[in-house]
Protein backbone atom coordinates (compact mmCIF):
# COMPACT_ATOMS: atom_id res chain seq x y z
CA UNK A 1 0.00 0.00 0.00
CA UNK A 2 2.82 2.37 1.02
CA UNK A 3 4.40 1.91 -2.13
CA UNK A 4 1.34 2.37 -3.88
CA UNK A 5 0.81 6.12 -2.24
CA UNK A 6 4.36 6.58 -3.07
CA UNK A 7 4.08 5.98 -7.03
CA UNK A 8 0.34 8.11 -6.76
CA UNK A 9 2.50 10.69 -5.03
CA UNK A 10 5.49 10.92 -7.64
CA UNK A 11 2.91 10.47 -10.99
CA UNK A 12 1.05 13.80 -8.96
CA UNK A 13 4.74 16.05 -8.13
CA UNK A 14 5.80 15.23 -11.75
CA UNK A 15 2.53 16.16 -13.17
CA UNK A 16 2.36 19.29 -11.71
CA UNK A 17 5.76 20.57 -12.45
CA UNK A 18 4.96 19.87 -16.32
CA UNK A 19 1.51 21.01 -15.95
CA UNK A 20 2.46 23.79 -18.49
CA UNK A 21 3.18 20.87 -21.74
CA UNK A 22 -0.56 19.98 -21.77
CA UNK A 23 -0.99 22.99 -24.03
CA UNK A 24 2.36 23.31 -25.32
CA UNK A 25 2.40 23.35 -29.53
CA UNK A 26 5.13 21.51 -31.28
CA UNK A 27 8.54 23.67 -30.91
CA UNK A 28 11.89 23.73 -32.84
CA UNK A 29 12.84 20.39 -33.73
CA UNK A 30 9.76 19.11 -33.05
CA UNK A 31 8.44 19.77 -36.64
CA UNK A 32 11.26 17.65 -38.12
CA UNK A 33 10.69 14.75 -35.58
CA UNK A 34 7.25 14.61 -35.82
CA UNK A 35 4.59 16.55 -38.07
CA UNK A 36 7.67 16.09 -41.24
CA UNK A 37 9.20 13.15 -40.56
CA UNK A 38 7.81 11.14 -43.17
CA UNK A 39 9.18 7.05 -41.31
CA UNK A 40 7.36 8.61 -38.28
CA UNK A 41 4.08 9.42 -40.27
CA UNK A 42 4.12 5.54 -41.56
CA UNK A 43 4.67 6.98 -45.10
CA UNK A 44 7.66 5.29 -45.30
CA UNK A 45 9.12 2.19 -42.76
CA UNK A 46 11.47 2.58 -40.05
CA UNK A 47 15.02 1.67 -41.42
CA UNK A 48 16.88 0.17 -38.54
CA UNK A 49 20.18 1.18 -39.87
CA UNK A 50 20.00 4.42 -39.26
CA UNK A 51 20.43 6.52 -35.94
CA UNK A 52 17.74 6.53 -33.31
CA UNK A 53 14.99 4.37 -34.94
CA UNK A 54 13.65 3.35 -31.50
CA UNK A 55 12.96 6.57 -30.76
CA UNK A 56 11.37 6.96 -34.30
CA UNK A 57 9.45 3.48 -33.25
CA UNK A 58 7.93 5.10 -30.34
CA UNK A 59 7.04 8.36 -31.92
CA UNK A 60 5.12 5.97 -34.56
CA UNK A 61 3.50 4.28 -32.35
CA UNK A 62 1.86 7.37 -30.68
CA UNK A 63 1.53 8.97 -33.61
CA UNK A 64 0.07 6.24 -34.92
CA UNK A 65 -2.72 6.19 -32.36
CA UNK A 66 -2.83 9.86 -31.47
CA UNK A 67 -2.24 11.88 -35.19
CA UNK A 68 -0.49 14.68 -34.82
CA UNK A 69 -1.79 16.18 -31.59
CA UNK A 70 1.01 17.96 -29.35
CA UNK A 71 -1.14 17.18 -26.42
CA UNK A 72 -0.48 13.57 -26.59
CA UNK A 73 3.25 13.88 -27.56
CA UNK A 74 3.65 16.13 -24.45
CA UNK A 75 2.05 13.58 -21.99
CA UNK A 76 3.97 10.76 -23.41
CA UNK A 77 6.84 12.53 -22.53
CA UNK A 78 5.90 13.16 -19.01
CA UNK A 79 5.02 9.30 -18.85
CA UNK A 80 7.84 8.32 -19.92
CA UNK A 81 9.80 10.68 -17.67
CA UNK A 82 7.80 9.55 -14.53
CA UNK A 83 8.66 5.45 -15.80
CA UNK A 84 12.35 6.19 -15.67
CA UNK A 85 11.91 7.74 -11.89
CA UNK A 86 10.25 4.98 -10.88
CA UNK A 87 12.74 2.68 -12.29
CA UNK A 88 15.53 5.21 -10.27
CA UNK A 89 13.41 4.50 -7.44
CA UNK A 90 13.81 0.71 -7.85
CA UNK A 91 17.37 1.38 -8.44
CA UNK A 92 18.21 3.66 -5.56
CA UNK A 93 16.63 1.54 -3.19
CA UNK A 94 18.49 -1.40 -4.20
CA UNK A 95 21.99 0.36 -3.89
CA UNK A 96 20.51 2.24 -0.49
CA UNK A 97 18.35 -0.06 0.94
CA UNK A 98 16.86 3.08 2.54
CA UNK A 99 13.13 4.20 1.78
CA UNK A 100 13.70 7.98 2.72
CA UNK A 101 16.67 8.52 0.67
CA UNK A 102 15.51 6.58 -2.31
CA UNK A 103 12.62 8.80 -2.52
CA UNK A 104 14.16 11.94 -2.06
CA UNK A 105 16.95 10.75 -4.91
CA UNK A 106 13.84 9.76 -7.19
CA UNK A 107 12.26 13.41 -6.50
CA UNK A 108 15.59 15.04 -7.57
CA UNK A 109 15.64 13.06 -10.67
CA UNK A 110 12.31 13.92 -11.57
CA UNK A 111 11.76 17.62 -10.79
CA UNK A 112 15.50 18.59 -11.71
CA UNK A 113 15.77 21.85 -13.49
CA UNK A 114 17.90 19.97 -15.93
CA UNK A 115 15.14 17.46 -16.91
CA UNK A 116 13.24 20.09 -18.45
CA UNK A 117 14.35 20.29 -21.86
CA UNK A 118 14.14 16.67 -22.35
CA UNK A 119 10.32 16.40 -21.05
CA UNK A 120 9.24 19.43 -22.26
CA UNK A 121 10.78 19.15 -26.02
CA UNK A 122 9.04 16.42 -27.90
CA UNK A 123 12.09 16.33 -30.14
CA UNK A 124 13.79 15.15 -26.45
CA UNK A 125 12.06 12.03 -26.34
CA UNK A 126 15.26 9.94 -27.40
CA UNK A 127 16.85 11.28 -23.97
CA UNK A 128 13.89 9.46 -22.35
CA UNK A 129 13.78 6.57 -24.36
CA UNK A 130 17.73 6.27 -24.31
CA UNK A 131 17.45 6.53 -20.36
CA UNK A 132 15.05 4.30 -19.22
CA UNK A 133 16.45 1.33 -21.41
CA UNK A 134 20.05 2.45 -19.86
CA UNK A 135 18.40 2.49 -16.44
CA UNK A 136 16.29 -0.90 -17.12
CA UNK A 137 19.98 -2.34 -18.02
CA UNK A 138 20.99 -0.98 -15.01
CA UNK A 139 18.82 -2.32 -12.62
CA UNK A 140 18.92 -5.87 -13.88
CA UNK A 141 22.85 -5.86 -13.44
CA UNK A 142 21.62 -4.88 -9.83
CA UNK A 143 20.49 -8.75 -9.66
CA UNK A 144 22.27 -12.05 -9.37
CA UNK A 145 23.65 -12.95 -12.36
CA UNK A 146 22.50 -15.03 -15.03
CA UNK A 147 22.55 -16.18 -18.54
CA UNK A 148 19.46 -14.47 -19.18
CA UNK A 149 19.95 -11.64 -17.20
CA UNK A 150 23.18 -10.87 -18.99
CA UNK A 151 21.63 -11.28 -22.07
CA UNK A 152 19.32 -8.59 -21.14
CA UNK A 153 21.56 -6.38 -20.66
CA UNK A 154 23.50 -6.30 -23.92
CA UNK A 155 19.72 -5.94 -25.19
CA UNK A 156 18.44 -3.13 -23.54
CA UNK A 157 22.12 -1.65 -23.42
CA UNK A 158 21.87 -1.74 -27.52
CA UNK A 159 18.32 -0.29 -27.26
CA UNK A 160 19.18 2.53 -25.69
CA UNK A 161 22.16 3.16 -27.65
CA UNK A 162 19.75 2.84 -31.00
CA UNK A 163 17.66 5.55 -29.29
CA UNK A 164 20.26 7.83 -29.05
CA UNK A 165 23.46 7.24 -30.04
CA UNK A 166 25.61 9.22 -26.98
CA UNK A 167 24.05 7.20 -24.54
CA UNK A 168 26.84 4.65 -25.21
CA UNK A 169 28.24 6.46 -22.28
CA UNK A 170 25.56 5.31 -19.70
CA UNK A 171 26.63 1.75 -21.04
CA UNK A 172 30.43 2.04 -20.94
CA UNK A 173 29.17 2.69 -16.91
CA UNK A 174 27.49 -0.21 -16.54
CA UNK A 175 29.75 -2.65 -18.52
CA UNK A 176 32.16 -1.00 -15.33
CA UNK A 177 30.02 -2.04 -12.88
CA UNK A 178 29.80 -5.49 -14.20
CA UNK A 179 33.51 -5.96 -13.97
CA UNK A 180 33.91 -4.31 -10.71
CA UNK A 181 31.21 -5.38 -8.83
CA UNK A 182 30.62 -9.19 -9.70
CA UNK A 183 29.43 -11.42 -6.64
CA UNK A 184 32.63 -13.86 -7.61
CA UNK A 185 35.43 -13.20 -9.37
CA UNK A 186 34.50 -15.80 -12.25
CA UNK A 187 30.82 -13.99 -12.87
CA UNK A 188 32.98 -10.70 -12.48
CA UNK A 189 35.22 -12.10 -15.65
CA UNK A 190 32.34 -13.18 -17.53
CA UNK A 191 29.81 -10.02 -17.30
CA UNK A 192 33.12 -8.03 -17.80
CA UNK A 193 33.95 -9.47 -21.01
CA UNK A 194 29.69 -9.57 -22.43
CA UNK A 195 29.64 -6.33 -21.46
CA UNK A 196 32.76 -4.86 -23.10
CA UNK A 197 31.32 -7.12 -26.03
CA UNK A 198 27.91 -4.94 -26.20
CA UNK A 199 30.13 -1.86 -25.69
CA UNK A 200 32.33 -2.57 -28.66
CA UNK A 201 29.46 -3.67 -30.98
CA UNK A 202 27.70 -0.64 -29.89
CA UNK A 203 31.03 1.68 -30.34
CA UNK A 204 31.41 0.20 -34.10
CA UNK A 205 27.75 0.45 -35.00
CA UNK A 206 27.63 4.19 -33.97
CA UNK A 207 31.27 4.75 -35.79
CA UNK A 208 29.47 2.95 -38.74
CA UNK A 209 26.76 5.29 -38.53
CA UNK A 210 28.16 8.53 -38.16
CA UNK A 211 30.72 7.69 -40.94
CA UNK A 212 27.91 6.62 -43.28
CA UNK A 213 26.35 9.80 -42.00
CA UNK A 214 29.30 12.52 -42.64
CA UNK A 215 29.82 10.43 -45.86
CA UNK A 216 26.36 11.31 -47.52
CA UNK A 217 25.85 14.48 -46.64
CA UNK A 218 22.47 14.61 -45.68
CA UNK A 219 21.62 15.13 -42.65
CA UNK A 220 18.43 13.93 -42.20
CA UNK A 221 19.37 10.64 -44.86
CA UNK A 222 20.64 9.64 -41.52
CA UNK A 223 20.20 11.19 -38.56
CA UNK A 224 16.88 11.09 -36.61
CA UNK A 225 15.11 13.85 -36.10
CA UNK A 226 17.80 16.23 -38.14
CA UNK A 227 20.14 16.10 -34.63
Amino acid sequence: MSRLLTCLGLMVLTGLAYLAVWEAPFVYEDMNAVVQHRAVRGEEPIQINRTRWVTATVHRATFHVFGESPRAFHVGNVLLHLLNGLVVWSILQRLLRHRIGALGGTVLFLLHPLQTEAVAYVAGRSELVSTGLALAAFRVALEELTVIRMASIVVLGGLAVCAKESTVVLVGLIVLYLACAGRSQRIGRVAGVVGLLGLVVSLVAWLVFQYDYLSSGERGALEFAGY
